[in-house]
């Protein structure tokens, strides 16, 4: 079965990098898979992932499997009336799949150090968006979080999303225009390449500051959008 959920997912890789690499790298469960579409469950980021062109097999599905509380990433929006129809969501994201080119480490100017963070109230504070403590330190202790240091200072930081996609980049607004999200980027991507992972992140589609910034690093975006449904 994993050979055919493979093949399915290879036809569209940039739409499906999230779904690839959880079979590749991340615990997870293959529910379903045919030559007409793929059902995972993220074991980590406790997440369906599904993508079919079929509405009657993915009504079927999200009708079987989903339970309530448990989200889902679907990767076709004609699937999101599907997933309201059995179940309430409380949060959706729309988002762009951007795949990151190999790369070489860049050279940090000397007032500049990357390491990892031990600072859960640092990152709260400072993320833009809505950051739940207990996540933030669950990625903390996988040592995936890193801040950005100017003379021992936190300018920014980056992180490891649980369901393997790079994110939580955020820059202090006094070290904005310095670049220095292209160095934390930079610096995330080596670290997937050199465990031999597909560098990727996953961007909202109205948030036009992080596109623009994908794009001047050289990232590759999907043509369509995948939906969280929580």
């Amino acid at each position: 079965m994993k050979k055919i959920a493979l093949d399915y997912l290879l036809k569209n890789e940039q739409l499906h990098i999230d779904m690839l690499e959880t079979m590749r790298h991340e615990r997870n469960q293959l529910v379903f898979a045919s030559d007409k579409g793929v059902l995972l469950f993220n074991e980590t980021a406790k997440i369906y992932m599904l993508t079919t062109e079929d509405l009657n097999l993915g009504e079927e599905l999200i009708r079987q499997h989903l339970k309530a509380g448990t989200g889902i990433v679907i990767h076709q929006r004609d699937l999101e009336p599907v997933v309201r129809k059995y179940f309430k969501v409380n949060e959706r994201l729309e988002c762009y799949q951007e795949i990151f080119p190999k790369t070489e480490l860049m050279t940090l100017p000397g007032q500049l150090e990357i390491r990892a963070m031990t600072d859960t109230k640092k990152v709260c504070q400072y993320y833009s968006h809505d950051s739940d403590p207990e996540y933030i330190q669950e990625i903390i202790a996988s040592g995936w979080m890193f801040g950005l240091y100017e003379n021992e200072t936190l300018a920014g930081f980056i992180g490891r999303h649980t369901d393997g996609s790079m994110g939580l980049l955020e820059i202090l607004p006094e070290y904005k225009r310095k670049h220095y999200a292209t160095y934390l980027l930079n610096y995330m991507c080596v670290q997937y390449q050199n465990r031999g992972w597909t560098a990727y992140s996953q961007v909202e589609i109205q948030n036009e500051a992080s596109l623009h910034l994908h794009i001047k690093a050289g990232a590759i975006k999907s043509d369509t959008a995948i939906i969280w449904l929580m």
